[in-house]
């Protein structure tokens, strides 16, 4: 074979085209034996100039839609997705995705579905509106307090040398004492000022965190239900500490975490939709009462505290997740009195729907944000691009 990127990428882009044209066939040939079923999509745009939709299905990973197109509006996001989706036994109940126009109107109007934000997109806003200001802020306090300190080093050295001195000159001297407590008092509140920059960085810091622990249907630690009122209390405890922080700051930074607080209001409306959903899901069921309350209070959110487990980043806090979601699932290898008397096969169709349930939730299109980027390296690989 020759080595040259002429040849290479003549290749590649056959071997593209083969693949594609293997999943439309399997495609075709799977969705005739597929069920029908309720799923959500993750979507978003890319560039490589043109406009690149891209659809993912977020609980299987599975690539729906990868298609170049005139422009990113709400009318051709509906024609690009019903085309992919127009063989698919599926019912699309939400979408996940940024705040874009185009979007929102495909998603509420041309799917007729609920649009779940994207809470990267919150937590990117704040961090736009107070991470390089607040950190400038400190730079400009350290520098401050380091000057403070030298006046009052230099203020201190006057008075000694003064005092050193042989001969002193003739006339009244100088209120060393009173002019070393103006460069101490000013040290001071430099220090509190700088304390004080730290402080709103650090509180920050802390209520972003609190942000995306609070915004789960199931507490992560407990597995408790939190209604949509119960995570609006804790988004508002948390977004007061960042005004409160934010308050020295330019109006820009202020307006960018007003830009945030305004979802808030639709991951509300997300987790109402959500128990809405599972609500309709376990009375399709037939189940009787207990089994009905073992879905909602064990099995529904233990296997989302496993979801929730598997992307937690924090060591501990992984683990805390993971062991309370053993537990709550435990139910299912001691055959709990609420399970003593059912069937195999009507356990594993309460499985099989808790785990649909839990997967009704979708707090983040990082699916689709990961695959942009490696759309994007692929578009940047020479063998992959174009011939001039």
């Amino acid at each position: 074979m020759a080595a040259s990127y002429g040849t290479h990428q003549k290749i590649s882009n056959q071997m593209d085209t083969q693949i594609g044209r293997f999943g439309d066939m399997e495609q075709a040939r799977l969705s005739l034996l597929m069920p029908k079923k309720r799923i959500s999509l993750c979507e978003d745009e890319t560039f490589h100039p043109q406009v690149c939709l891209v659809v993912i299905e977020p609980n299987s990973n599975y690539i729906i839609l990868e298609k170049y197109a005139k422009d990113r509006s709400g009318a051709t996001w509906n024609q690009a997705v019903r085309g992919e989706l127009g063989n698919l036994p599926v019912k699309v109940i939400q979408s996940t995705s940024d705040e874009g126009k185009g979007l929102i109107h495909h998603v509420t109007k041309g799917l007729n579905g609920h649009h779940s934000p994207d809470l990267f997109h919150v937590m990117y806003e704040i961090s736009r509106g107070t991470g390089a200001p607040l950190s400038a802020r400190i730079r400009k306090d350290e520098k401050e307090y380091e000057n403070s300190e030298k006046n009052v080093l230099d203020a201190q050295k006057n008075k000694d040398d003064y005092e050193s001195l042989e001969k002193r000159p003739v006339g009244r001297p100088l209120d060393f004492d009173k002019k070393i407590l103006r460069c101490v008092e000013k040290e001071q509140e430099a220090r509190e000022a700088l304390d004080k920059a730290r402080e709103n960085q650090e509180n920050v810091t802390k209520a972003r965190k609190q942000i995306s622990r609070a915004y789960h249907p199931y507490d992560p630690l407990t597995g408790n239900k939190q209604d949509a009122d119960a995570v609006g209390i804790h988004l508002k405890e948390s977004f007061d500490q960042i005004r409160e922080a934010r308050e020295l700051l330019p109006d820009r930074c202020k307006d960018k975490i007003e830009k945030a607080w305004c979802v808030t209001e639709k991951m509300m409306a997300t987790l109402v939709f959500y128990f809405c959903m599972i609500e309709s899901c376990v009375n399709d069921m037939n189940l009787s009462d207990d089994q009905r309350n073992l879905m909602h209070s064990r099995l529904i959110p233990g296997v989302y505290l496993q979801k929730a487990a598997r992307k937690e980043k924090d060591p501990e806090q992984k683990k805390k997740i993971r062991q309370r979601s053993q537990e709550l699932l435990s139910v299912l290898q001691d055959r709990h009195e609420q399970l003593s008397e059912s069937a195999d096969g009507e356990i594993n169709r309460m499985v099989r729907t808790a785990k649909e349930c839990a997967g009704f939730f979708q707090r983040s299109s990082s699916c689709v944000e990961g695959r942009n980027a490696q759309l994007s390296l692929h578009h940047q690989n020479p063998m992959h691009r174009p011939p001039p």
